[in-house]
């Protein structure tokens, strides 16, 4: 238990201070809404050993660059039931069922654009049957798998900012060099009016 290491609780109180004095603040990161989702997949999950790395991958990539990252399951795809995001990255879905693939191709006629990452993006269904070729792997941007979570932050970058998502990027000390490992949010102030 917490309660019988004093170094824990002072640490936990002090956290719990800082919070309530920069409450305005913390606030304001945190209620950030993603721009961009990643599809999660219990029957990849299921049937796929790459996917798990796949997503953790994407998720690290994305979060270095200053993204907040969302998640939408297939059920909400395939009901509508979730909220609108600039992009959805497809990390390694292999396995997926038709409604789920139908829904990504609604959302992509509604402008949201899909980043199939991976070799194998909706190829099967939950049972690992091949899946008929669908418009949303036709129409989404593709990235290969890569060595790196760097190399796919890179990749992910380039293809964000093609598809209009404006960032502010982190820097490293190094003229030019983005910087890496750093979890980071660019926010307006907190006094700032909501855009439309």
């Amino acid at each position: 238990s917490i309660y019988i290491r004093p170094a824990n609780v002072y640490a936990a109180s002090r956290t719990m201070f800082d919070l309530n004095r920069l409450a305005r603040q913390v606030s304001t990161v945190s209620s950030q809404p993603p721009r961009v989702a990643l599809l999660y997949s219990y029957t990849s999950a299921y049937w796929d050993d790459q996917y798990p790395t796949d997503m953790m991958d994407a998720y690290v990539a994305l979060t270095f660059l200053g993204e907040p990252v969302g998640f939408v399951t297939r059920r909400q795809l395939a009901a509508g039931t979730f909220r609108d995001y600039d992009f959805i990255v497809v990390p390694g879905v292999s396995a997926v069922r038709q409604s789920a693939v139908a829904g990504l191709e609604a959302y992509m006629k509604r402008g949201t654009k899909v980043i199939l990452y991976g070799d194998k993006c909706l190829a099967k269904d939950r049972y690992w049957r091949n899946h008929p070729h669908s418009a949303v792997v036709e129409g989404a941007d593709r990235i290969a798998r890569q060595k790196n979570r760097r190399r796919l932050a890179a990749e992910l970058n380039g293809v964000l900012s093609r598809g209009g998502l404006s960032r502010i990027a982190l820097t490293d000390a190094r003229p030019g060099a983005p910087a890496w490992g750093a979890d980071y949010r660019v926010v307006p102030p907190h006094d700032a009016p909501t855009p439309p």
